[in-house]
């Protein structure tokens, strides 16, 4: 039977496809998910920004819990799970890069790193005030983180793992290495925070309101006849592909509506 878990309505829940039904896992109205991520086969974290926490849950277990962050109390620190320092506010993504969890802190202005065991640490942002400065990791700045994905590509047999993180108000890509934070798309800092829906090459195109990114697993190439593994999906008013911008790096690639190319198959 085909399984798979989805966050419905403040409820966590399995879904059933071959039944169509839908059993409340966890979860009773007291709380609005954001983004999750499945981390092994047994946890599903997710974030909780009305309640400005990181939450658990097992699936064997059905075990609900506060992960990071204090309940109903907003604020910006770091912490463990014995102190129970960390705060939060309002994080709306969640991602995992095989070792970590990395949390869009969008109030925060700020990208935060749990490790499975509890700890919170700051990662990436100077300030929880709102900027647009491309530089190491904690002198940078950001303008509503809203959703990361960390992605793996490879080349010439070399694998390395970014993390691209999309800002619902600055409407940019910024993506993150072990150092720096960059520009992505658009690549110049004098067009953050410019709403626009422009597709084209990376320097130039535009994003409004981007909220999530993903990495999609059917993605064609344009004008090409063979499945494209370097491309990311960008959700803002449109679904917006960037192609092939991950592995050649920034001012490369370029930003399109997957329902522009005839040749895109459905994602």
């Amino acid at each position: 039977m085909a399984r798979f878990t989805v966050l419905v309505a403040a409820l966590l829940a399995t879904a059933s496809v071959a039944s169509a039904q839908v059993t409340t896992y966890a979860g009773a109205g007291a709380f609005v998910p954001g983004r999750a991520v499945t981390v092994g086969t047994d946890d599903v974290y997710f974030t909780d920004p009305t309640n400005h926490v990181v939450r658990r849950f097992n699936i064997p277990t059905g075990a609900l819990q506060t992960f990071a962050g204090l309940a109903g109390t907003s604020g910006d620190a770091e912490g463990t799970a014995a102190n129970g320092l960390a705060r939060f506010k309002a994080p709306q993504g969640i991602c995992y890069d095989g070792t970590s969890l990395f949390v869009a802190d969008t109030g925060n202005n700020k990208i935060k790193k749990l490790s499975t065991a509890g700890a919170t640490n700051f990662y990436a942002g100077a300030s929880t005030t709102a900027g647009a400065l491309d530089s190491t990791l904690l002198k940078s700045t950001f303008n509503a983180p809203s959703d990361c994905a960390a992605i793996a590509t490879t080349t010439s047999g070399v694998t390395t793992t970014k993390l691209y993180v999309v800002e619902s108000t600055g409407n940019r890509v910024r993506v993150l290495n072990d150092t720096n934070v960059d520009a992505f798309v658009p690549s110049t800092a004098s067009t953050a925070g410019s709403a626009g829906d422009t597709d084209g090459a990376a320097a130039s195109a535009a994003f409004n309101g981007a909220t999530g990114i993903c990495r999609p697993t059917w993605v064609r190439a344009p004008n090409e006849g063979v499945w494209n593994p370097f491309a990311a999906m960008v959700t803002d008013s449109w679904e917006r592909v960037i192609d092939h911008g991950l592995h050649m790096g920034i001012n490369h690639g370029s930003v399109f509506k997957p329902s522009t190319r005839s040749q895109q198959h459905p994602l």
